[in-house]
């Protein structure tokens, strides 16, 4: 196969993480956009993605799937309390895929309380050796990926503030869990000036 002029065996696309936790509220309709930088082809070929339960199954009637932006809508109703994951794949036109996995915990309004990516602030960003982060909720993990998706750092537990003077300056994905949800961010950490 030639790509971008030169000759290279095709790999399939990859994401950079392999699931994302979303917490919604039965009765509540909510939309989640899947951050687009999570997914790459390394021949540059253009992806198209589709969504569908880990069963096998279609979509649940409560849920949708956008491919153009990838954004998940999502109306649970009590019924459908608990955890439902949706599998989107990304897949390059010799039919080669990587999936994620988005586990969509559906709650009832008295549970733990929802979590917007607007309510967390991560500061600064650009980053030189500490990384802030301020989350409503209770933050049980953080976890930074290089751009291969590589895990280079892993903080277990209530931290605030990650110190990341060890690691390559670059482009890195960070992952909070909290107890809500899980929040996606691009950071990149940079030399002192």
């Amino acid at each position: 196969k030639v790509t971008g002029g030169r000759s290279l065996p095709n790999k399939s696309p990859r994401w950079l993480i392999k699931d994302i936790n979303v917490m919604a509220d039965a009765g509540t309709p909510m939309d989640y956009q899947v951050p687009p930088y999570l997914v790459s082809d390394i021949n540059g070929d253009t992806m198209t993605f589709s969504a569908g339960m880990d069963t096998g199954d279609n979509l649940e009637s409560w849920i949708s799937f956008s491919p153009q932006d990838l954004q998940l809508s999502l109306n649970p109703a009590p019924e459908n309390k608990g955890t439902h994951n949706v599998v989107i794949k990304a897949t390059d036109p010799d039919g080669l895929y990587d999936s994620i996995t988005i586990h969509v915990i559906v709650k009832t309004q008295a549970s733990v309380p929802s979590v917007t990516a607007g309510e967390v602030r991560i500061y600064p960003n650009p980053a030189t050796n500490i990384i802030h982060i301020e989350c409503p909720a209770e933050i049980k993990d953080v976890a930074l990926y290089d751009i291969t998706g590589r895990l280079k750092l892993d903080v277990q537990g209530a931290s605030t503030v990650v110190d990341v003077s060890a690691l390559e300056r670059g482009i890195y994905i960070l992952r909070i869990e909290s107890n809500a949800t899980t929040i996606i961010r691009k950071v990149t950490l940079t030399s002192v000036k």
